[in-house]
């Protein structure tokens, strides 16, 4: 698949287009829940997790939604909350699994990336990472060569989750380019592709599952090149 010239830079999406969770979240969240004496099988986690995420998750109609670390933490007590009523707003609980999550060994990067990362540098595109995520990002990224880059950019740190305008408009400033020389790359079509989108940027839509007909998709990053 061609990049649409004039594109300076590439941007993409952390969880879903760069990285994954390893153990899986439902794992990680039952075994963490076991050791405060709540059996729940994975199974039922996930289901949790799930509709707590989608909950407390940005909502396209809002079109994005102010943020700050601050706020992402609280977010995330409250995903904690909603996945193990059981436990109410078990403090511990919650900072366990932050912790966990903060690691770069809880991450692994897939099959596709290094190469695609490599092959982009090699023609002098800047690259970076755009991501609904908090601070944490930084330091998995420091322990996940290539994604030890300049641009790392967070919506805790930018002020806005993605799709807001204000998520992407922050980072042209910083970037000092126009939102047609910017390209994302996400998983997530509604805050990647249609936030990107309406914003002027250019987009690439990665639908690892293969299951989408939406324009511009494509199933693996080496599709990228």
């Amino acid at each position: 698949m061609a990049i649409p010239s004039p594109v300076r830079c590439v941007l993409f999406d952390a969880v879903g287009t760069l990285i994954f969770a390893d153990p899986p979240v439902s794992a990680v969240y039952s075994e963490a829940a076991n050791r405060f004496g709540l059996t729940l099988d994975e199974a039922t986690v996930e289901q949790r997790f799930t509709e707590a995420f989608s909950k407390y998750n940005v909502n396209m109609q809002d079109g994005g939604e102010a943020t700050s670390e601050a706020n992402e933490r609280d977010r995330w007590r409250s995903i904690v909350a909603e996945v193990f009523p059981e436990l109410g707003q078990c403090e511990e609980l919650y900072t366990r699994l932050w912790e966990h999550f903060s690691l770069p060994a809880s991450w692994r990067l897939y099959h596709d990336v290094a190469d695609c990362w490599r092959r982009w540098s090699d023609r002098r595109v800047m690259l970076g990472i755009a991501s609904n995520f908090d601070e944490r990002l930084r330091g998995i990224c420091r322990g996940l060569p290539p994604l030890d880059c300049e641009h790392v950019f967070m919506s805790s740190r930018l002020g806005w989750r993605k799709p807001a305008a204000q998520f992407f408009h922050a980072i042209e400033d910083t970037v000092a380019l126009r939102p047609d020389e910017l390209l994302l790359v996400g998983d997530d079509w509604a805050s990647d592709c249609l936030g990107a989108t309406v914003a002027g940027w250019q987009t690439v839509y990665l639908d690892r599952a293969g299951h989408s007909e939406r324009p511009f998709a494509i199933r693996s990053l080496a599709e990228l090149l």
